[in-house]
Formats: C-alpha cells, sequence, structure tokens
C-alpha cells in the first residue's frame, strides 16, 4: 500500500524530471551503445539516427572548451526546452538542449560557451556573456553565424560593442571584451566603469557629450545600480 504522505504530486515529479535532465555522461554512453549496436539513441526526447556523429559532436566540443574554459564534465546536462531556448545555467549546472547535436558542433560549443560564462548567476549581463562567448568561438577558429536573435537581442549586442570599442584603446575587440568580462566575474564592477570613464568619458569636451556617454553605459549594463560616485550593486531588472 502507497503512503499517501510520501506521494508526490504528479506535477512535481514531472517538474523534478524535467530539472534534472540527462547528464553527459549518460548522454555519451547512449549514443555510444546506439552507434555500436546501429540503432537509433534517444536523449531527452530527441531521436538520432546518427548517434555516432551526435557522439563526435560533443568529444569535438569537449576539447574545444577544455582548451579556453575551466569547467567541469559533472556540471553539463542535455535538457529539451522548446521554443527559443537552447541553453540555461544555474549554479553548478550548465544545459544544452540535445538539438544542437543535430547540427555542425561549433553550433553547441557556442551554447556551451555562453552559459558556462554566466558561471550560474555571477555574470548577469546577457551581451557581455555572448560577446564573451563569439569571442572565444573566434579564438578557437570557430564561427556560428547562424542564430537568429530578437531585435531587442541584437540591439543590446550592438551597443555592447559600442561600449567594448570605446574602452579598447590599444587591445583588440576580443581582448577588450575578456578584460571586461574578468572584471565584472570578480564582481569588480565600479573597476568596469572607471576603464570607461579614465578610456572614453574624460577626455569628451562638454559635460552633455558626457551624460550621454554615461547613458550608454548604463543601457548595456541595465542591471547595475549606481549608488552615490562610481559604486555599483547588482539588482534584478
Amino acid at each position: 500500500m502507497e503512503n499517501e504522505n510520501l506521494k508526490q504530486p504528479r506535477d512535481e515529479v514531472e517538474e523534478l524530471k524535467a530539472e534534472q535532465g540527462t547528464k553527459l555522461s549518460d548522454a555519451m554512453e547512449t549514443l555510444r551503445s546506439a552507434s555500436e549496436s546501429g540503432e537509433s539513441a534517444t536523449i531527452e526526447g530527441r531521436v538520432f539516427d546518427n548517434p555516432a556523429m551526435a557522439l563526435e559532436n560533443i568529444q569535438r566540443v569537449l576539447a574545444v572548451l577544455e582548451q579556453f574554459l575551466p569547467f567541469s564534465k559533472d556540471d553539463i546536462y542535455f535538457k529539451s526546452f522548446g521554443g527559443d531556448t537552447l541553453g540555461e545555467s544555474s549554479e553548478g549546472r550548465v544545459e544544452a538542449d540535445p538539438i544542437m547535436l543535430m547540427h555542425p558542433f561549433n553550433r553547441l560549443a557556442h551554447v556551451l560557451f555562453h552559459e558556462i560564462s554566466h558561471s550560474g548567476d555571477d555574470v548577469e549581463n546577457e551581451a557581455l556573456v555572448e560577446e564573451r562567448a563569439r569571442a572565444l568561438l573566434r579564438a578557437a577558429g570557430l564561427v556560428d553565424d547562424d542564430l537568429q536573435f530578437t531585435d531587442a537581442y541584437s540591439s543590446a549586442l550592438e551597443k555592447f560593442r559600442e561600449f567594448a570599442d570605446r574602452v579598447r584603446e590599444d587591445k583588440s575587440l576580443d581582448e577588450t571584451i575578456e578584460e571586461v568580462y574578468q572584471l565584472y566575474y570578480s564582481g569588480k564592477y565600479e573597476e568596469v566603469y572607471r576603464l570607461y570613464k579614465v578610456r572614453y568619458i574624460d577626455r569628451l569636451a562638454s559635460e552633455k557629450e558626457q551624460d550621454k556617454a554615461f547613458d550608454l553605459f548604463a543601457k548595456v549594463f541595465p542591471e547595475l545600480e549606481v549608488k552615490g560616485h562610481g559604486h555599483f550593486e547588482v539588482v534584478e531588472v
């Protein structure tokens, strides 16, 4: 007989399953076994008629990631999202939709570069994370120009690139992106602003130009709220 006090509502059970997803190691074993038996494989509802190719995509992506980022394979999960969501990140967990395995391997690399760069909730700025992911792809000799973004997302990326171009000085754009990322990741938000102030705002002739320049900073980092003179804290937007 089932103890009613120990039963979980069906919705909670399904929610838990959805949250769990499929661990990277389990997904690779599923693909490996299916490849050896000549059968198709199913991961989170996605059917792979060519599991050997999907497995090769994972292996190639891991080889690239290991060159550029510290990460744990145990933190990577596959989870079907549906809609426009391709991945998510939370503390100690990175999720990617297995549909990425049906595309060229650089697409999965892009998603994982992006989600790992979020570092859970440590780096909330979406444009910074996406531009860093693209910079890492370029460093790896890969490109992924086929992703389609909303107008608002594209506008945010454009504003971030404008900001980065203003603070780069003699550095490359990708070096500047990494410099800003590392400061942000370390919680040194005031230093991010200081770069912008010293390298750009202070060199503007008029107060009107300086105010306009600060407006761009506020649009690029909407999750940062000014507290006093140059002190920032992260707030939810």
